[in-house]
C-alpha cells in the first residue's frame, strides 16, 4: 500500500511534502529523497524523520509537482499548500477578537488591558502565597511590559474625535 503524502507548504524554488505514515522511517524517507533528488532541477532534499518531511529546494523553472506525483511511491492529498500557518490563524482569531471587545466596550477595554488586569491578578496572588520571587515577580514584569508597549490605534480602528470637555 502505498503512502499518502501532503503538500504542506510550496514557494519559489522550494516545497515541503509530509508523509505521516513513515514517521520515524529512515529507510523509506531517504530511499524517497533519493527518487526525488535524480528529478531534473532538484538541487537538495532534506528530510525530517521525526516528522515524515521532505523539504525539496529546486531550480526547475517550471512547476516540479507533476514531476513528484509521476514517482509512483505515494498517493498525494488534495489540500490547499497555501493555507496560513496555524500561528497565522490564531493572530488572525485574538484581532477579531480584540476588535469586536474594543467595539462592545466602545474603545475602553481591549485584550492589552485584560492581559495586563489578569497578570497583576496572577502576580497579587503569587505574592499572597507567599511565593515573592520568581512567579510573583515574572507576572509583573510581563505585567509592566504589557502596559508600557505603544498604546496607539491600530489601522483597523478609527480614532475617536476629542473631547470637548
Amino acid at each position: 500500500m502505498t503512502p499518502k503524502v501532503r503538500l504542506v507548504h510550496k514557494a519559489s524554488g522550494r516545497l515541503r511534502l509530509r508523509v505521516a505514515e513513515r514517521r520515524e522511517d529512515r529507510l523509506w524517507l531517504n530511499a524517497a529523497a533519493e527518487r526525488i533528488a535524480a528529478l531534473p532541477g532538484v538541487e537538495t532534499v532534506e528530510i525530517g524523520v521525526p516528522t515524515a518531511s521532505l523539504l525539496v529546494r529546486h531550480a526547475a523553472p517550471e512547476d516540479i509537482e507533476p514531476a513528484l506525483r509521476g514517482l509512483n511511491i505515494w498517493s498525494f492529498e488534495d489540500g490547499d499548500p497555501t493555507e496560513p500557518p496555524p500561528l497565522d490563524v490564531l493572530t488572525a482569531t485574538f484581532g477579531s477578537l480584540n476588535r469586536e471587545l474594543r467595539q462592545v466596550s466602545e474603545n475602553r477595554v481591549d485584550l492589552q488591558t485584560l492581559t495586563f488586569l489578569l497578570l497583576v491578578g496572577l502576580s497579587i496572588a503569587q505574592i499572597l502565597r507567599g511565593r515573592f520571587m520568581v512567579p510573583a515577580a515574572s507576572l509583573l514584569w510581563y505585567a509592566l511590559e504589557l502596559a508600557m508597549n505603544d498604546r496607539s490605534p491600530s489601522s483597523d480602528q478609527k480614532p475617536s474625535a476629542p473631547s470637548s470637555r
